[in-house]
């Protein structure tokens, strides 16, 4: 029987017959994991790896010179035979067994392709392996690869430690230790790879521990530059029969670390600033609250004395409550040429701006009573109007405000019996018996661009009996929300809560009033200033009391 092997100087001149076989060549086969050879009249004369490995070959140049059929079963020998001369035709694969070495046979699928631009007797042999070994081998293979290609591209370390010693770092490995190159690594004790605080943790039970923790360590990692970075590293035993195999995974936290330093000292500096911003922001607002606690005590002289109507009155009650410390609502309450005079103001705003105003205000009342020694209210309305808007520049055609006030004055006569009443937008309320009167007012404010400086109040005479009494209240007493639907406590309200208390003094009457308000507005804060003042004129036998 011929031989099937030819010499080394049969393949020399065989190859010398056709192109060289060259680095791009066998490039191009190495890329298959799939056997790939190229044959020549059923001549092997190049074969990749992968095909020297299915063919339990150590290496590829012992196959070159051999007829590849010398690797297939009998059985399947004409037929590869055919194909690999050229005298069959086949399209599809043809399913084929390898002998491979003294293996059992392996099941395959074998193509041919014609490769007349190598050589005119030129084909091209691919062999898939189709045997469960195979796929099981593909399989692996292709895990391993898409293994490889993830760790390759990790951002944190991973190494693989074999017998203690590195076997294996990927790329962020080697620059997060500072390497020039995987070969300063490979080879290093695990040890070496930490800093030397480290080294009980990597030794016995407590390794076991660390391990079986399954949680990130934070420990510090030695560059080889001799720098430190800090990391936080997981180690997990490789289900591996060599039993000593470990992975490792670090990520860096050394900006993190940094990072949080930074947050931290800059949360210190944050929390002294605050704390001094504070401080003084505590210092300024006691100074603020000291100048309107004091502003409140200037405001407060600047309230008529309650025995101001002594003689003309048999009673007067007065509440004054601001919304803030100081308030945007005025009263006066006097004699002038014998009559009592008592008024209720209540200016734009509350707090600062409205006790600015109040004293706007007060300073042209004054006037009024002082240089107008007529007892008109409508005219101390109209002339009012005037002075506001004088001092707050508001009858100019360019004003920088539009402030003003509503306001009610009364002018007690006692030789008439009879008290005169002119209201801007705050009404009379006149109390006989057990019944009610609403004084309507004019409706027009005092000061503002719009109120004209000519307007005239309209005066109304009210003859009042014994134990009448008057009644004078801001908006803020009326206009305070609550209830179940959140709506204003109301004037009819107002009189509902003084009609069950007539029978009792005014400063009663009026502590029930706000304690009804309070009730009505529950929790809802209070909105504005509230004003409330009461007065039962002399000159008659006063109401029976309770």
């Amino acid at each position: 029987m011929e031989s099937s092997v030819e010499s080394m100087e049969q393949v020399k001149r065989r190859r010398g017959q056709g192109p060289r076989f060259d680095g791009d060549m066998m490039s191009i086969l190495e890329v298959s994991r799939d056997l790939m050879c190229i044959c020549r009249t059923g001549i092997v004369v190049a074969i990749n790896t992968a095909g020297a490995r299915m063919l339990a070959a150590e290496s590829a140049e012992q196959l070159i010179g051999r007829r590849l059929t010398d690797f297939v079963i009998p059985d399947y020998r004409p037929v590869v035979e055919m194909l690999l001369l050229g005298d069959a035709s086949e399209e599809h694969p043809v399913p084929t067994r390898l002998l491979a070495g003294e293996r059992r046979p392996r099941d395959v699928e074998l193509q041919v392709f014609r490769a007349r631009e190598i050589a005119h007797d030129a084909v091209v042999v691919v062999c898939r392996d189709t045997s469960r070994e195979g796929q099981l081998a593909n399989l692996a293979q292709e895990q391993d690869a898409r293994i490889h290609l993830m760790v390759d591209n990790a951002m944190n370390l991973v190494a693989h430690i074999r017998d203690g010693a590195v076997h294996y770092v990927n790329g962020a490995g080697i620059a997060m230790l500072g390497a020039p190159g995987a070969d300063a690594l490979v080879g290093l004790p695990l040890a070496n790879l930490f800093h030397e605080d480290y080294g009980e943790l990597l030794e016995g039970e407590t390794l076991e521990a660390v391990m079986a923790d399954r949680a990130p360590t934070p420990m510090r990692l030695k560059r080889l530059d001799g720098g430190i970075l800090d990391a936080t590293v997981m180690i997990a035993r490789l289900p591996s029969h060599r039993g000593g195999e470990l992975m490792i995974e670090a990520r860096d936290i050394t900006a993190h670390n940094r990072a949080v330093v930074a947050l931290r000292t800059t949360n210190e500096t944050l929390e002294r600033r605050v704390a001094e911003r504070t401080a003084e922001l505590e210092k300024a607002n006691r100074s603020i609250n000291d100048g309107i606690r004091y502003a409140s005590r200037i405001q407060t002289a600047m309230l008529p004395d309650r025995e101001a109507l002594a003689g003309l009155v048999d009673e007067m009650a007065v509440g004054w409550h601001p919304l803030d410390i100081v308030s945007g609502d005025y009263y006066w309450a006097g004699t002038v040429g014998g009559k009592g005079v008592v008024a209720v103001m209540d200016c734009t705003g509350h707090g600062v701006p409205g006790a600015f105003m109040t004293a706007v205000v007060a300073a042209s009342f004054s006037r009024i009573l002082h240089h107008h020694t007529g007892d008109d209210p409508a005219e101390m309305l109209a002339e009012l109007n005037r002075l506001v808007k004088s001092a707050l520049r508001q009858d100019r055609d360019v004003a920088y405000s539009n402030d003003g006030l509503d306001a009610a004055v009364c002018v007690i006569d006692p030789a008439a019996a009879c008290v005169t009443f002119a209201g801007a937008k705050l009404a009379l309320l006149v109390g006989r018996g057990n019944g009610f009167e609403m004084i309507k007012p004019d409706r027009m404010s005092l000061g503002y661009l719009d109120s004209p400086a000519n307007y005239r109040f309209t005066a109304q005479r009210i003859p009042y009996r014994p134990g009448d009494t008057f009644y004078l209240f801001t908006d803020g007493v009326s206009d305070q929300v609550g209830g179940p639907r959140r709506q204003l406590f109301g004037r009819t309200r107002l009189c509902d809560a003084l009609a069950q208390v007539t029978a009792y003094p005014l400063e009663q009457q009026m502590d029930f009033l706000f304690h009804q308000i309070a009730l009505w507005r529950g929790d809802e804060p209070p909105r504005d200033d509230q004003t409330f003042l009461a007065f039962r004129p002399a000159g008659g036998e006063p109401a029976e009391r309770p």
